[in-house]
């Protein structure tokens, strides 16, 4: 269970969203934003966009983008916790037959291929996401509860398929594959590793280390 304290109640009031988008249009008009947001992180410093960069990328007023969100810090959240999301739900859906009755290795390989093609937009962006979730302390705890629900999925797949470590023991080695898997691609960009390269490098190691666990259990 999350721990909400007075400091986090304060931070997710300064991104929560002014008004729920519950029509067509008012649904369109976040994504739109959202959109124009994610044009602006591919193309400039995080740092240097503003509100009303976003609304002109949109196309739309400054009043209309602050109908919905009360400031940019509000649009970063509901970006990634909209990245975030896509990312869970294609390991949820991949979780169905006729792939659960695959074989183990095949099971797992094809998983990891599935989440690298989700990952790519924001794995280019690396960088760009990375100074933004390290000065948000909202996205920052956006990213412990992704990891929380990611490692509990992956917690049941290793148990299914026969690995006999304990659920703690399964949840914490869990954890570190989704960390090590996230920190690759800022890593790989740090150091100036090809996407390409990247994206190989932490396919290898993460296949190789969950084929360990099996050859410990």
């Amino acid at each position: 269970m999350q721990t909400v304290t007075a400091g986090s109640l304060r931070n997710l009031k300064t991104v929560s969203p002014r008004k729920e988008p519950s029509q067509k249009r008012s649904q369109l008009m976040v994504e739109k934003i959202l959109a124009a947001t994610m044009e602006l992180i591919e193309t400039q410093n995080v740092t240097d966009i503003t509100t009303s960069q976003i609304a002109r990328q949109a196309g739309i007023s400054v009043g209309s983008l602050y109908q919905y969100f009360p400031n940019k810090e509000s649009v970063f959240y509901h970006l990634w916790e909209g990245k975030l999301d896509q990312m869970y739900f294609v390991v949820v859906e991949f979780d169905k037959e006729p792939n659960r009755s695959l074989p183990r290795s095949e099971f797992f390989e094809q998983l990891l291929h599935q989440l690298q093609r989700a990952e790519e937009d924001v794995a280019m962006n690396s960088a760009a996401f990375g100074l933004i979730v390290s000065t948000h302390p909202e996205l920052q705890e956006l990213n412990k509860q992704h990891s929380d629900r990611m490692a509990d999925l992956f917690a049941k797949f290793f148990q299914r398929y026969g690995c006999r470590w304990s659920k703690p023991r399964l949840k914490k080695f869990s954890t570190f594959l989704c960390q090590m898997n996230a920190s690759a691609w800022y890593y790989g960009d740090a150091v100036g590793f090809s996407f390409p390269l990247t994206q190989h490098l932490g396919f290898v190691a993460t296949h190789a280390l969950i084929e360990e666990c099996f050859n410990e259990s």
